[in-house]
């Protein structure tokens, strides 16, 4: 009789990664109900996300004595953005949520113009080049893992409410990630990949360039700083 060995290969398949619930998102202006807001600039507004509750904190509009303003939006990084009305010294603005609530009160004056452009000295990331990382590092939904980090020269100014980072392309700049202005810090980190189910900042790349702007309490995106070449980052 001859034994004949068979050999079974099991077939492990990795289980998929959980699907991430619809998440709940509210929006929050970043200026103080009854402020003044200088009319060369917008209401800034953060995407947050939040436990329960409807959705009326989302699809904030602008109105002026109950008519609507043809306010325009103008999207800076993710979770950030500016609502900005046409210009109008002295006029009353309501900010107005989903259920037709006024949730702000705010009074245009006369712009002053934006901040002067950043001065930053350099962007780091541990990621290599684009090609390279696509093939060797761990992926979380689609997002690279990695810490980037800014140095900037000087401090931003008391009424910056944002640190921008934009990526400097062929089709121009974009937004991909941004900070809280933090007093008199030089130095701003952040991380992707991690497993969050909200959208957050993008990676840099080895030899990518980048570009800074300041976002201030009006609304007014500075210049754009010169433009900086990622370069390696290194564990302090």
């Amino acid at each position: 009789m001859r034994l004949v060995a068979v050999g079974l290969a099991l077939l492990v398949v990795s289980p998929p990664a959980a699907a991430c619930p619809a998440p709940h998102l509210v929006d929050v202006p970043l200026i103080a109900d009854g402020a003044t807001l200088l009319d060369d600039g917008g209401v800034v507004i953060e995407t947050r996300s939040a436990r329960g509750g409807g959705d009326e904190a989302m699809g904030l509009q602008l109105t002026s004595g109950g008519a609507k303003l043809g306010a325009t939006r103008d999207f800076i990084a993710s979770g950030l953005w500016v609502l900005r009305p046409p210009r109008g010294d002295g006029r009353t603005i309501e900010v107005v949520d989903g259920a037709s609530t006024v949730r702000w009160t705010l009074t245009q004056a006369k712009g002053t113009g934006p901040h002067a452009a950043p001065k930053a000295t350099r962007m780091t990331s541990s990621l290599g080049r684009e090609r390279a990382t696509k093939r060797a590092v761990k992926m979380h939904r689609g997002v690279a893992a990695s810490v980037a980090e800014l140095t900037l020269a000087e401090a931003p100014p008391d009424d910056v409410l944002a640190v921008v980072v934009f990526r400097i392309t062929k089709d121009g700049s974009h937004g991909i990630a941004w900070w809280p202005r933090n007093e008199a810090e030089l130095v701003y980190g952040y991380s992707t990949g991690g497993k969050g189910c909200v959208p957050g900042p993008s990676p840099v790349h080895l030899g990518e360039k980048v570009a800074i702007g300041f976002i201030d309490l009006h609304g007014r995106t500075s210049p754009l700083s010169r433009p900086l070449v990622v370069t390696a980052f290194k564990k302090r």
